[in-house]
């Protein structure tokens, strides 16, 4: 239901039109659906509108002489759910300088809106929840809306919700997960779990070690090192045979020869190289499988070999350590790489040749004793005895049953009897045969 109202002004103005004292009527025609009522003399006309069609109203005051019209302004306001007019605000396209008549705003309650509180004012419109956070409105007379809970991760009463730091908590809301192995990066209403430099995540919550030496864009090194790989980064370490530089952090040659206490096995000789060292073994050693020199036996060596000795062929080859010594065998003489023969003739202290009933003969190495004629045995010094056959010259068989001895030059004729001759000559293996002759002419 509308209500229509003239101001009092308004009819005021109307009544001066006529002259003081004057009956002054009024009239509403009825084709608009307007019932009127008014005092004659109150400065009000009030009636109440069946809806906002513009109307036109107008006051006529007569004193039965003259007629004077005025048409005020109609206001009507058609609040509805207790709504209040608003006299001073018009709402739509109302015209009131030319028209005469305006349709007026409402003030609504919480639970209404619209131009004439004829809506359920819906409270979610306010945004009154979290984002996120669904939103029901409560129907009019109640007024306001209702937020459902706060999304997981957040806390509150659906309109103001509030972040659960899992970080600071170091717990997951469902205990089901496990948390963050290395770093947390709090979100709004949930985590991130995040990894330290030099480690890559691989199931959401946990880090691997990143190999940086597998791949030589992630690592870095100086010449003449190499990368091995740490838990979450790397170090560079100087290869075998070379050492850091701390001045401009490279990596410089080690002199092993010198750094280094005995870097080479007995029997060599230690030789600097780059990043590196050799050991050389001294002549007369060669390396073995296990990487010590050991001595080369130069006295075993067969002739092909390079390394075999130089002894000469009359000297006898002695291995030493590294080396090998010659020694002209007995009967040569020299520094046994060359030997000459010792005639041992020339020297009586270097031969056991009797020097009266032997003779020495020199031969390559050695020598020989040979008795002189006459005498019997090896040479040596009291071996040459005297031989019976040397003193007979000739047995002759003159006459049946005797004999006669021819001595030889130089020699004394001494017979002696047949059975002294044969007992001596039975002793001198040499002359048996004459043994025999002996006998048969002593018979």
């Amino acid at each position: 239901m509308s209500l229509c109202s003239v101001s009092r002004k308004e009819i005021a103005r109307a009544i001066r039109l006529g002259r003081r004292g004057s009956h002054v009527t009024h009239n509403v025609s009825s084709e608009h659906g307007v019932n009127s009522h008014g005092h004659r003399m109150s400065g009000t006309i009030t009636w109440t509108p069946v809806n906002t069609t513009q109307i036109v109203f107008q006051v006529q005051a007569s004193d039965g002489k003259a007629v004077a019209a005025y048409k005020p302004v109609v206001q009507i306001c058609d609040c509805k759910n207790n709504g209040t007019c608003l006299f001073d605000t018009s709402v739509g396209e109302s015209d009131e300088v030319n028209s005469k008549f305006k349709v007026v705003a409402c003030s609504c309650s919480e639970a209404y809106s619209g131009s004439f509180c004829e809506t359920d004012y819906d409270g979610c419109l306010d945004d009154p929840c979290f984002p996120g956070v669904k939103c029901t409105d409560v129907e009019a007379p109640g007024f306001g809306a209702v937020c459902e809970e706060c999304p997981y991760g957040l806390y509150g009463d659906g309109k103001k919700c509030y972040d659960i730091d899992e970080c600071f908590e170091e717990r997951d809301l469902n205990d089901t997960r496990q948390f963050c192995q290395q770093e947390c990066i709090n979100t709004v209403g949930s985590y991130n779990c995040g990894c330290y430099s030099g480690y890559v995540s691989y199931n959401r919550t946990h880090c691997k070690d990143i190999n940086e030496c597998s791949d030589q864009q992630l690592f870095e090194c100086p010449n003449n090192a190499h990368c091995v790989n740490t838990m979450g980064s790397y170090i560079c370490t100087c290869d075998d045979g070379y050492k850091q530089y701390v001045r401009n952090n490279t990596c410089i040659n080690v002199n092993e020869c010198i750094e280094i206490s005995s870097p080479c096995p007995e029997y060599s000789t230690c030789e600097d190289t780059e990043g590196g060292h050799k050991c050389i073994c001294l002549t007369g050693f060669e390396k073995n499988s296990t990487g010590y020199c050991e001595d080369i036996n130069e006295c075993t060596l067969s002739l092909s070999d390079d390394d075999r000795h130089n002894c000469n062929i009359q000297a006898s080859c002695h291995n030493i350590p590294g080396s090998f010594q010659c020694t002209c065998n007995e009967g040569w003489h020299g520094d046994g790489e060359t030997c000459k023969d010792i005639n041992e003739c020339d020297d009586v202290y270097l031969n056991d040749c009797d020097p009266q009933k032997a003779k020495c003969s020199n031969t390559l190495g050695s020598y020989t004793c040979t008795c002189i004629d006459g005498y019997e045995g090896n040479g040596t010094i009291r071996s040459c005895t005297m031989m019976i056959a040397h003193v007979i010259s000739r047995i002759v068989k003159d006459t049946e049953g005797s004999y006669k001895c021819i001595c030889k030059n130089g020699y004394e004729k001494r017979c002696l009897g047949n059975l002294e001759i044969v007992q001596i000559l039975m002793n001198v293996k040499e002359i048996r045969t004459h043994v025999k002759i002996i006998q048969s002419v002593a018979t």
